[in-house]
């Protein structure tokens, strides 16, 4: 690979002589007083190494472009600075030497190029303002991103990907800066099992409910792999596996052996959950070196090793492509990869860029029904995007589904979403946030806490940033910060309800309020009693996430009540809702309507929607433990005088009868029928006039009931 570079070196250096040869020939002709001959041979001279020049800088050039459409990067911007070492102002190769370095991951060499070529032709390439903003962005130098992407985005004639990406990007620039200044949830940790190339895609497994392996996908140069890797120095990658000692300490990797590991890239895995079978992708198996597949490989427990892999039939897709000068096309695997499998295994989910997605590579899922699997679904618009959505994860609850996208608003390149709800039912994606994304790419989430360990791969190390471990692409890990203890109380004031002034002396009681398993059946259980001063305040501490009440109560007063709960909070709180309980002073028999409670023409029996009203004065009863009362009925003045007043009797009867049989004792309980004696409305012109006379009441007896 390096031996035509060698030789555009000699032959660079061979016209380096010449020319300074040609340049002490001159100057000795000028100082001989411009003699003709030695004039007109030194302008020949200069007209041949002019020409062997531009001769080589297209043979170099041709050289490098055969580099870069191969997509060796590498090799290729090493033959593309060689042409602007013969001729720095060369638009073309300022502008490769850029779009290999970002291919690369050298984002600050290549907006040093991207800037080069601009400088050189302002309005030169449609895309270079876009690409430039891409570096920009990645570096975290968002306000000028922000700038070329805007500039881009006016001068840009067309409507397609660029631009509906840069207006993506333009949202992000402005979205990541606030989003940095927030508190992050999470704190990153070292993984000591990264090498110096590139480590990626973790999986979690579990075999015999023991032990824990972390399996990942690595370019090592200990692999089996015997290709180069996209002309970033490594080698085609191998599974490898290294078992989790505790939370954070890890053994030492190994390779997963021949069996499963192949001459190609061999990577991203998933396993069933009970271990023993494992989902992963081999590319650039076939003849053409095109596309990949997912296959599936049993683990033998007596063997204790992992069996040849077999492709999954109906998983896998297929396409066309051109495979030569003439046009001719042949079936190919598509690009099928990353699977990851829900925990009742039943359900496998992975990236494509077959036919039929809404983005290059979309997330897609298959379903098993015992023998096959079914014909791949798209995940949808929620989901997937324009642009590449891969890396799928389902969490064990299969609520949650984890994924990378280039196509949402970001700190930049990739960043990990999820969205809540159910396999065919996605909710919007929510960015995971800072560490976890970086304004690099970010992928490949698996949680080993649900919601509180997680394991990912970034390539934010690769310029030397400090945030990384080892190599281009690691693997990371992020643990969720513990919540610092804090504290919640309510405060308030127990108040007159008509007066609006403080009851001195009263009394307020918290309770907190238990519920079964399933939520249901509700106790009161008593916590604290507060006796208030002449201020009639009154203080509680609380827990967070739990519900309560608060009976307050005073003398020659009915008690009243307050429900409140602490869910959702997470920081120091002094709740001000529903702070001030109000009481309504106790009137010795003066007559309180129960509202809505109604009797047919006639008759004495309760009608159903007086439960209500009597559910309430059995509550305040309750409350008030100290009472007795008079249930008083009337009636209209329709019929007799003793008519009216025996059915009013039987009616106050009724109201009592269902006090008692809901649990209100007899003692505290008197009624009387007052007939037609105390209309509210008389003469009754209506039905509805009729209807409020034949009422119930209840009025205060006694406060020393025991």
């Amino acid at each position: 690979m390096h031996k035509p570079l060698e030789s555009v070196k000699r032959v660079i250096t061979f016209t380096m002589i010449a020319n300074r040869f040609a340049a002490v020939a001159l100057l000795a002709g000028l100082f001989l007083f411009f003699s003709t001959s030695n004039l007109l041979a030194q302008v020949d001279t200069d007209d041949k190494g002019s020409k062997k020049l531009q001769g080589n800088i297209t043979k170099t050039m041709e050289s490098a472009d055969a580099l870069y459409k191969a997509r060796d990067f590498s090799e290729a911007e090493k033959f593309y600075r060689e042409v602007l070492n013969m001729d720095p102002n060369n638009y073309r190769a300022n502008l490769r030497v850029a779009k290999c370095n970002q291919y690369l991951q050298n984002y600050n060499d290549a907006i040093q190029f991207y800037e080069a070529a601009i400088g050189l032709k302002p309005k030169g390439n449609d895309t270079t303002y876009f690409e430039l903003g891409i570096c920009y962005k990645i570096l975290e130098r968002y306000n000028d991103a922000l700038e070329v992407l805007e500039k881009f985005k006016v001068s840009y004639p067309l409507k397609d990907e660029y631009y509906k990406r840069a207006k993506v990007e333009i949202d992000g620039c402005k979205w990541a800066e606030g989003e940095k200044q927030k508190d992050p949830q999470f704190v990153l940790k070292d993984v000591n099992f990264n090498s110096s190339s590139l480590d990626m895609f973790p999986s979690l497994l579990n075999q015999n409910g023991v032990d824990s392996f972390i399996v990942f996908t690595t370019h090592k140069g200990e692999s089996k792999g015997l290709g180069e890797y996209g002309g970033l120095g490594a080698s085609y990658s191998d599974l490898w596996q290294v078992k989790m000692e505790d939370d954070t300490t890890f053994g030492v990797p190994e390779n997963l052996g021949k069996k499963v590991n192949t001459k190609n890239n061999d990577g991203s895995s998933a396993f069933s959950p009970d271990g023993l079978k494992m989902y992963y992708t081999i590319c650039n198996s076939g003849k053409l070196g095109y596309g990949c597949s997912i296959y599936e490989s049993e683990y033998d427990p007596e063997k204790k090793a992992w069996q040849k892999a077999k492709q999954i039939e109906g998983v896998n897709g297929f396409k066309e492509v051109v495979v030569n000068s003439r046009g001719k096309t042949k079936k190919v695997p598509t690009y099928d990869v990353q699977p990851t499998i829900s925990s009742d295994g039943n359900t496998m989910f992975f990236v494509s860029d077959r036919d039929g997605g809404w983005g290059k590579l979309d997330i897609w899922y298959s379903t098993f029904d015992g023998e096959n699997w079914s014909e791949p679904i798209n995940a949808g618009p929620t989901v997937n995007t324009p642009f590449d959505d891969v890396s799928p994860y389902i969490s064990k609850s299969s609520d949650k589904l984890y994924y990378s996208s280039d196509g949402r608003k970001g700190f930049g390149g990739r960043d990990i979403f999820y969205s809540e709800g159910e396999i065919g039912n996605w909710g919007e994606p929510i960015n995971l946030g800072y560490p976890i994304n970086s304004s690099f790419d970010d992928y490949a989430a698996i949680w080993l806490k649900e919601d509180t360990t997680v394991m990912f791969t970034s390539n934010r190390n690769y310029q030397n940033t400090n945030e990384g471990t080892s190599g281009k692409d690691d693997i990371f890990m992020a643990v969720r910060k513990p919540k610092p203890p804090f504290t919640v109380a309510i405060h308030g004031q127990i108040r007159d309800k008509k007066s609006k002034r403080p009851v001195p002396f009263a009394e307020a009681i918290l309770y907190i309020i238990e519920t079964d398993a399933n939520g249901e059946d509700p106790q009161l259980v008593p916590l604290d009693t507060f006796k208030t001063d002449q201020n009639a305040e009154y203080n509680f501490p609380l827990e967070a996430n739990r519900e309560y009440k608060i009976i307050a109560n005073a003398p020659e007063y009915l008690a009243n009540e307050e429900n409140f709960n602490t869910n959702g909070l997470t920081e120091d709180t002094d709740l001000e809702k529903n702070i001030d309980i109000f009481l309504e002073r106790i009137e010795i028999d003066v007559p309180i309507v129960l509202n809505h409670i109604y009797y047919d023409f006639d008759k004495s029996d309760l009608r159903p929607e007086s439960e209500d009203e009597l559910n309430k004065l059995i509550h305040l009863l309750s409350l008030n433990s100290n009472i007795k009362i008079e249930i008083g009925s009337h009636t209209d003045s329709n019929g007799s005088e003793d008519y009216n007043k025996s059915l009013s009797e039987r009616r106050a009867a009724s109201v009592v009868k269902y006090l008692v049989e809901n649990g209100v004792k007899g003692e505290r309980l008197t009624w009387y029928g007052y007939g037609e004696s105390q209309l509210l409305i008389y003469p009754e012109l209506s039905d509805e006039d009729e209807q409020i006379n034949r009422r119930s009441e209840f009025r205060i007896k006694s406060i020393q009931f025991e």
